[in-house]
């Protein structure tokens, strides 16, 4: 009861729930209507990290640092040093020809449209192709669609197969080549991940390509089988 709630104030959900909360709570985000504006809480201080949604992060961050205690100096200093976390727009290497590998853990419709988009703003010359393996035959057949219009702002996007749960069988009637189909051109179903990792080194991708993988399953452990040798 004496506690209080922080949220984004741009999400239209979390405005239903805010509706119904009866304690204290603050908002943040990009609207002028919320307690705290991103470009304002934010002033002057230059983050590591790029896309709105670490933005959106490091501002509620501010926010649970002045509520724990904290000056701004403090909590300016601390965002500053912040290097980003493992799996999160997280750069692995550059490779041999020169294209950038980068993994990130994004799984779900919403995590990977923001994910790609930050991507395209902070990289808007490059060539960006996206390996992701979706996560789940519920959470894939259940968001379809929305899966459908995720890969928007890369160039390319190559998808494998499921990586299942232990808490799922597998389910036939969720086709990743329906999804290829239904994303357009830029996609490619590579069933397993040894054909990606054959595929890509075979493009030989070179500077100013950014390559991602991308998803909560393995994809992340071919990184040291890309090679693309010169």
């Amino acid at each position: 009861k004496d506690g209080v709630l922080i949220v984004c104030g741009d999400d239209p959900q979390v405005k239903k729930l805010l509706s119904e909360f009866k304690g204290r709570k603050i908002t943040y985000g990009i609207s002028s209507d919320n307690d705290f504006i991103v470009d304002k809480a934010l002033k002057d201080i230059e983050l590591s990290v790029f896309g709105d949604h670490n933005r959106l992060n490091a501002t509620a961050a501010f926010v649970v640092g002045l509520e724990i205690g904290l000056v701004p100096e403090q909590i300016k200093k601390g965002l500053m040093q912040f290097k980003g976390s493992k799996r999160r727009s997280e750069f692995v290497r550059k490779l041999e020809s020169g294209a950038l590998l980068f993994d990130d853990y994004a799984h779900h419709p919403t995590e990977i449209q923001k994910t790609l988009k930050a991507f395209r703003e902070r990289f808007p010359n490059f060539k960006i192709v996206c390996i992701f393996q979706p996560h789940t035959y519920s959470r894939t057949k259940s968001l379809f669609e929305q899966f459908s219009i995720s890969f928007k702002d890369v160039n390319a996007v190559i998808l494998t197969n499921i990586y299942s749960s232990l808490r799922e069988k597998p389910d036939p009637t969720v086709s990743m080549p329906d999804l290829a189909e239904k994303i357009g051109k830029k996609a490619l179903f590579l069933p397993k991940l040894s054909d990606v990792v054959k595929y890509i080194n075979n493009q030989r991708f070179g500077k100013g390509v950014i390559i991602i993988t991308m998803g909560a399953g393995d994809v992340y452990k071919i990184s040291e089988q890309l090679t693309i040798n010169n």
